[in-house]
């Protein structure tokens, strides 16, 4: 795993983290887990949940990244540049928060997560298709499905600091989901001959829907860890779409 939690050698590099990190309140600051009548496996279960969830913000880091590279070939508009370079810094600061709250649990060392290979998958395509690609299918579909199921969580959870790093969490969330929608029609105002290629994006929409909400499904089974968000029963999970 990148060393997210470890703290700059250098002045200069420093002030570009605590620029970043400025520009959402830092839940851990005012409040910590309350691990005073937790099990053991309720901390464990939380320790590996957080640091999991490193990954999906991780993943998403890398995948706007690509989507700016595209925008700034096509010449997009500088509000479109703007709005795409502050979703990567908010991924990476949500990994960081991630692998911080994880750390409260018990040390992070001999946790190894594996962040590479999480680049775009999608088919080769012109830039310009690519973006449009990437952005409903990462922010419209993807970061909409992480909204809902982050509130599910949210929801189970009991703990005050995990409350509060899901606030955190969601609120970036909800931004990026609203942004995506945004940048959707804006390209295709754009872009109008975009048309036909997004209309032909419909079924791999349905299918996308259809994979993430399998997955969260079956990661629903109860267990250690509700308390701190990382365990939810069936029922709570988004429902299927056959």
């Amino acid at each position: 795993m990148i060393p997210l939690l470890a703290k700059p050698r250098v002045a200069t590099l420093d002030r570009f983290v605590r620029e970043l990190e400025a520009q959402s309140d830092d839940p851990l600051t005012t409040c910590a887990p309350d691990l005073a009548a937790c099990s053991d496996a309720d901390r464990e279960a939380a320790r590996w949940g957080w640091a999991f969830r490193v990954i999906d913000e991780y993943r998403s880091a890398t995948r706007f990244t690509a989507l700016l590279g595209d925008l700034l070939e096509i010449e997009a508009p500088f509000e479109v540049l703007a709005a795409v370079h502050r979703l990567i810094g908010d991924e990476l600061r949500h990994a960081r928060l991630c692998a911080r709250f994880a750390g409260e649990f018990g040390s992070l060392e001999g946790v190894r997560i594996e962040l590479d290979d999480l680049g775009w998958k999608g088919a080769p395509r012109p830039p310009r298709e690519r973006a449009l690609e990437i952005i409903v299918r990462e922010l419209v579909i993807g970061e909409g499905e992480s909204l809902a199921m982050m509130r599910a969580y949210r929801r189970a959870t009991t703990d005050a600091a995990a409350q509060a790093v899901f606030d955190a969490l969601l609120t970036d969330e909800a931004r990026h989901f609203a942004t995506g929608q945004h940048l959707e029609h804006t390209l295709l105002d754009a872009y109008p001959d975009l048309a036909d290629f997004h209309a032909s994006l419909e079924v791999t929409l349905l299918d996308d829907v259809r994979v993430i909400r399998s997955q969260h499904r079956d990661g629903a089974r109860g267990g250690p860890g509700r308390a701190f968000g990382v365990s939810l029963t069936i029922d709570e999970a988004p429902p299927a779409i056959s």
